[in-house]
């Protein structure tokens, strides 16, 4: 998990972490954190798809500055 949080947004593999939030070894982690990372990787999972953000927000992850 420590190269998860380490990794550049573009190295995370959104996949892994919902693994690993299955595991035994999340289980030490604060529920709150572990429903965090569940939302940022499913969030980085439908950005990678190119769906619409669901509440039509702009996508801050592609928005040009």
């Amino acid at each position: 998990m420590e190269r998860l949080i380490a990794a550049p947004v573009s190295d995370v593999d959104p996949a892994a972490a919902l693994l690993w939030l299955q595991s035994p070894a999340s289980a030490a982690v604060d529920v709150a954190a572990r429903e965090l990372i569940r939302a940022l990787a499913q969030e980085l999972i439908r950005v990678r798809l190119g769906e619409p953000d669901p509440l039509g927000r702009e996508d801050l992850w592609t928005a040009e500055v």
